[in-house]
């Protein structure tokens, strides 16, 4: 079992490996010709960039959707939890009286729990708004890239 996974995990560090070489080497490539290009044309340069990033950003909108999900899922049951044990006089009270590090303890870890349990609620909402209209958006985006290609290549 673990043989399988090393060479899973060496296929995937290779593949890993060859898209950095990949992206570095045109990542040098743009630079070079870059540098002897004049102001304008530099700026095409970053309206390419700009365009990699939406295809990237929409290419990974799975990944994007599975964090907005997690997010709005389990951030509220680990706040309910963490408030339930919290807010409950005899299981605060028994963890105190086993222990008073023990009460301590594991008060720090639920105030740390709901501090960070909100952070990640605040993000996933802010995904939901994000990722809301992101279809609409660029397939607008897109409508738009096509037709001024067509136009400045005619």
């Amino acid at each position: 079992m673990s043989r399988c996974f090393l060479a899973h995990t060496e296929d995937g560090l290779t593949k890993l490996r060859n898209r950095f070489i990949t992206y570095k080497s045109r990542t040098v490539e743009r630079t070079m010709t870059n540098e002897s290009k004049p102001e304008n044309q530099r700026r095409l340069g970053l309206l390419e960039i700009l365009d990699d990033l939406i295809y990237h950003v929409n290419a990974q909108r799975a990944w994007f959707s599975i964090l907005m999900v997690s997010s709005l899922v389990i951030a509220p049951l680990s706040l309910f939890f963490a408030f339930f044990i919290l807010l409950h006089p005899k299981i605060m009270l028994a963890l105190f009286r086993l222990s008073y590090f023990s009460g301590i303890l594991v008060l720090s870890f639920l105030v740390a729990n709901v501090f960070v349990s909100a952070l990640w609620l605040l993000v996933g909402v802010k995904e939901f708004s994000f990722l809301r209209g992101w279809s609409e958006r660029f397939r607008q985006y897109s409508s738009l890239k096509e037709r001024l290609d067509r136009e400045l290549g005619a």
